[in-house]
């Protein structure tokens, strides 16, 4: 009796352990799942899913579909995203929210030398410290950094406890009824003025520093160098007003700025097709000129010129990231969507990453680093750059990483 009473103890336990075994891995299954796809960092050449809407989590919010006001790499290789408020993604993919928006209308952010975070607001620039505190960088921002708004903003401002984080999501009118930018709207380039001295026009933007660690901040005119307390045209008001209005979501491409402080933009606010003559490039000296693209790129079948270019970042040197797409009739020989990143850079362009769908999709499951020339995935429709690899995010529910070297 006691063999058969031990053996039947035994099994019990045996059955106990499967058991628990079979919960433990329905348990994985179901975390990986609420999860999303595991993250494989990429090799030179790949890309991988750097964040999922659940790895997101609730306050970043890649459920709701919107592109970022602005994205940038801090110099410890964290990725700070400005979604109306600003998130930070560190090296190890912890998401955190740095600051509150409030009643702030906001446009781009660039991160500085010392850590802190430029972020542009209506009439000004936002110094964000690594507690969440804002204080004024540059022009006049509507609200000053600890007031309220008036009657129709909610929450402090500047505080880093803010108001609800969907107050200051959408950017304001073109700025037709605001203040002159910091050097006037008629001063010529060259021209300077004490940065605080009157507010942009529209939301600022900023758009990356220079070597001598002057911020660029774009506004509805033009372009400036803010630095030591001084703002200085860059970019002439008769050029920029053109071509920098992005003070809405409907405009096509927003202006970058690469590591040697040139300026980036696409000289039309619609979306024309074609890559050549379409991106010019503005040198600190206020020198232009359009940034040349080959006639053949090895990689994209057919002409660059029937491609429409999406989205522009800065490289770390002096040259330039495009994302550009086009359909079925577009410079790809099979139908669907073909999206491609191409590096241009003193005349030459090599092709980096390159997305094949039948169409837009919002979703994308990689359970391992895929080649970057041949992803199934759409591609995020913004972009910032640091050390040999690309974060993209924005119009859709994931964030995408691609090491480009």
């Amino acid at each position: 009796m006691t063999g058969r009473g031990g053996r039947a103890r035994a099994g019990v336990v045996a059955l106990a352990v499967l058991l628990v075994l079979a919960g433990v891995v329905a348990l994985v299954k179901y975390e990986r799942r609420d999860k999303g796809t595991p993250y494989v960092p990429p090799r030179a050449g790949q890309a991988s899913i750097l964040l999922t809407a659940d790895q997101a989590g609730s306050g970043l919010d890649l459920n709701t579909i919107r592109a970022d006001d602005g994205m940038a790499f801090a110099p410890d290789g964290s990725l700070y995203v400005l979604r109306t408020d600003l998130f930070r993604v560190s090296p190890d993919r912890k998401v955190s929210r740095v600051w509150r928006a409030g009643a702030y209308a906001t446009g781009g952010l660039a991160v500085l030398r010392d850590g802190t975070v430029a972020v542009g607001v209506r009439g000004g620039v936002l110094r964000i410290d690594t507690h969440g505190k804002a204080s004024t960088l540059a022009g006049s921002p509507d609200p000053a950094p600890g007031k309220k708004k008036g009657k129709g903003g909610k929450g402090d401002d500047g505080t880093g406890t803010g108001g609800t984080s969907g107050t200051g999501g959408t950017r304001g009118d073109s700025g037709a009824k605001g203040a002159a930018g910091p050097a006037g709207s008629t001063d010529a380039t060259g021209s300077t003025l004490p940065a605080g001295s009157t507010a942009f026009v529209g939301v600022a933007r900023p758009l990356g520093t220079r070597p001598d660690g002057a911020l660029l901040v774009q506004d509805f005119t033009a372009v400036y160098a803010v630095k030591d307390g001084t703002a200085t045209k860059v970019l002439d008001t008769p050029v920029a007003s053109a071509y920098l209005n992005t003070d809405t979501d409907t405009d096509a491409v927003r202006p970058t700025a690469d590591a040697a402080g040139d300026v980036y933009f696409v000289a039309a606010a619609d979306h024309v097709a074609g890559l050549s003559h379409r991106i010019t490039r503005v040198t600190p000296s206020g020198a232009s000129a359009p940034v040349p693209v080959p006639k053949r790129i090895a990689g994209l079948p057919g002409d660059p010129d029937r491609l429409t270019v999406q989205s522009l970042a800065g490289d770390g040197a002096d040259g330039v990231y495009v994302d550009a797409v086009g359909g079925s009739g577009g410079s790809g020989s099979t139908g669907g969507l073909n999206d491609y990143i191409v590096h241009l850079h003193d005349g030459t362009a090599r092709v980096v990453g390159h997305s094949h769908t039948a169409a837009h999709v919002l979703d994308c499951t990689l359970p391992h680093a895929v080649s970057a020339l041949e992803l199934p995935c759409s591609l995020p429709a913004g972009m910032a750059y640091r050390d040999g690899r690309l974060a993209l995010d924005g119009m859709v529910h994931y964030t995408l990483e691609v090491a480009v070297s």
